[in-house]
């Protein structure tokens, strides 16, 4: 089992490989807490180790292990945005898909979180299938289309709303927020308008609004040019007067007029 774990660590997946041809005890944790399958998914969105992680599945390794902030392995898939191992895990029908790690998030929390919005349409379509609920709360009281909005990730707030169904009218515990008004906070919304529903263009972040009116200040202050790169003008430097000096005689030359 050690030869597993040097192999995953050290990053040699052909030899990971090798070793779970003739291993039977891969469920074991190293001496940090990690079973091979959560080292797998916690380099989920390395390429090379999709055989591994593959083959862990296929051999029925545990899916109800967590680290040490108690994420478990679809967590840990959803955070390096992986979305084809997040589709294995969740196609074995073993793993917990409402499973919190220490704050309370959800593994859907984590996709809002990372705005990893073809995730969470994964996560949502096994969700409704099985008729689970989507806005469950972490520990501050926010669901995942609250995370969404709160970071103004308006793609994937869209997507709860609109297949998931998720609730526009709760609050969070800290700032009694609706998703609506914690959308607001990152975004410049027009009056009247829905986010959820509106065209997307309409919608305009208020980073976005503030630098446009430093831009717009310091152009009418002259510090930048406006079809250029922004840079200060400087005023340029005073001319030094110099006094011509006249030039330099002649040398004379043969049959000049210092021979005559």
């Amino acid at each position: 089992m050690a030869h597993l774990h040097k192999a995953l660590d050290a990053g040699r997946y052909h030899q990971a490989l090798v070793v779970l041809g003739y291993s039977s005890q891969f469920d074991q944790p190293d001496e940090n807490g990690l079973t091979p399958l959560l080292k797998c998914c916690r380099q989920a969105n390395n390429p090379q180790v999709w055989g591994s992680s593959k083959e862990l599945v296929r051999r029925r390794a545990r899916l109800d292990q967590q680290d040490g902030d108690g994420r478990g392995v679809l967590h840990l898939a959803v955070l390096h945005h992986a979305p084809r191992v997040v589709r294995l895990l969740i196609s074995t029908g073993n793993v917990d898909l409402q499973s919190v790690d220490r704050e309370g998030n959800t593994p859907l929390h984590v996709a809002a979180n990372c705005d990893a919005d073809a995730i969470a349409r994964n996560i949502l379509t096994y969700l409704l299938h099985y008729q689970m609920d989507v806005d469950l709360r972490n520990k501050p009281g926010m669901t995942p289309l609250m995370v969404a909005c709160q970071h103004g990730h308006l793609k994937t707030a869209r997507l709860l709303v609109t297949l998931g169904g998720a609730s526009l009218t709760m609050r969070d515990y800290v700032y009694h927020r609706s998703p609506k008004e914690w959308l607001e906070e990152v975004l410049d919304l027009p009056f009247g308008v829905n986010p959820f529903t509106c065209d997307p263009e309409l919608l305009t972040s208020k980073t976005c609004h503030r630098q446009i009116r430093v831009r717009s200040a310091r152009i009418r202050k002259g510090c930048i040019l406006p079809d250029s790169r922004p840079r200060r003008i400087h005023s340029a430097p005073p001319t030094r007067t110099t006094v011509d000096t006249p030039p330099p005689p002649r040398p004379a030359t043969r049959g000049g007029w210092m021979n005559t």
